[in-house]
């Protein structure tokens, strides 16, 4: 590292820190401990001068070594291209929550056969960030006790007292021609941990999820979840998926042999949360800052919106049920769904509403939940679909 000259060639480099991809810049040092190091190939006449300016330096970036990120969170490492549904051993970081039978799938674009995008055996899918993306079954049908959960982990443990923003980002898909898919469910959660749980079969995972989504999810496009949330432990790991004693309500949205609710996700991160957003007072479950995953009163869209509930008991207030929408968009149709898939309401040219009655007007619906689905076409000529649940309350 000396020259003739006297001159002390350095380089300033980042030192890997632990498991993390981040860490500090040092001066050809390595650590020995907590508060010692060595300064490699320099003689003791330059080490006092060198080990000076390296703790300036570590002291300079504590806080970036320190900072969290989820393990492969966009799903872009792969052990080796998937070729095969079930594959999702091939994603560092990431596990099936230690079942036996259980298996979550992994798709890549360099994949091939049943792990290979666009296509796969569920539905027609592009990644929302990069090249690969995570494939489960939430849930089988109604009573069947038939579930997969995903299970990422931080790349250091979590501190007790952050609090932290957590997002990933979810779709059903367009479905294939051949599809079990088609269910949608409401229920799904995430929870924090160490990773000690393990599902047994397909099982149910009894875990207290850490933030719940209360409405049915099922849309073709990328939908974004994000929350807020404070961890009371050092967690090193996630767990996706319906979580606890309560199942979901299941609710058929399409598909000719729908046996199945499906999720695709993709680019999963967690970072420090900003001071804009404060945490939910609905027992710790987080706070909701997409408007997609559990709004208060509808659900809405560029120059549209639908209630979730109505109230048809002729008092004069929220009496009907419809979309309202701009003048540049056009709604091509609006049709409304039991849970067991059946349309028993379909909007027409110059309808006020849905008034609650079904069977043509002679039988009044129950009270309940029910699923809705819109096509429509904005100025451009666009065209989207969308779905959502109301609560008919009598």
């Amino acid at each position: 590292f000396v020259s003739s000259t006297k001159k002390i060639w350095f380089k300033l480099f980042w030192l890997r820190c632990g498991e993390t991809e981040r860490g500090f810049p040092a001066f050809f040092c390595k650590f020995l401990g907590m508060n010692q190091f060595c300064l490699v190939g320099f003689s003791d006449k330059h080490s006092g001068l060198f080990r000076s300016l390296a703790l300036m330096a570590i002291a300079a970036f504590p806080l970036a070594s320190l900072s969290q990120s989820v393990v492969n969170g966009s799903f872009e490492q792969m052990d080796a291209p998937p070729n095969n549904s079930g594959q999702w051993s091939l994603a560092p970081g990431w596990s099936n929550a230690g079942s036996a039978v259980a298996d979550p799938d992994a798709y890549h674009l360099d994949g091939s056969a049943g792990g290979d995008l666009p296509e796969t055996p569920v539905a027609i899918v592009q990644p929302y960030h990069g090249r690969g993306l995570m494939g489960f079954k939430a849930s089988g049908p109604a009573g069947t006790n038939s579930s997969e959960y995903l299970r990422g982990s931080f790349d250091v443990p979590l501190t007790p007292g952050q609090r932290y923003e957590f997002s990933f980002h979810i779709t059903n898909g367009d479905l294939t021609t051949f599809s079990t898919a088609g269910f949608g469910v409401s229920g799904l959660g995430v929870a924090f941990s160490h990773g000690n749980e393990v599902q047994v079969g397909q099982m149910p995972l009894a875990m207290n999820p850490t933030f719940r989504m209360t409405s049915v999810l099922y849309d073709n496009a990328w939908r974004e979840v994000k929350f807020v949330f404070t961890a009371t432990q050092g967690w090193t790991h996630f767990t996706l998926g319906l979580l606890g004693p309560d199942p979901g309500d299941l609710a058929y949205i399409e598909g000719d042999n729908a046996q199945m609710a499906y999720y695709f996700v993709d680019q999963f991160q967690i970072s420090d949360a900003p001071e804009t957003m404060e945490e939910a007072a609905d027992n710790g479950k987080g706070e909701e800052k997409d408007e997609t995953v559990a709004p208060s009163d509808g659900i809405n869209g560029p120059g549209w919106f639908v209630p979730n509930a109505f109230t048809p008991n002729a008092d004069g207030e929220n009496d009907k049920f419809l979309p309202v929408v701009e003048t540049e968009i056009s709604v091509r149709s609006f049709e409304v769904f039991n849970r067991w898939g059946q349309v028993i309401w379909q909007w027409e040219p110059g309808d006020a509403g849905w008034d609650g009655m079904i069977a043509g007007g002679a039988v009044r619906a129950e009270t309940g939940v029910y699923i809705w689905k819109m096509q429509m076409k904005d100025a451009r000529g666009k065209r989207t679909e969308e779905t959502g649940q109301v609560a008919l309350i009598r």
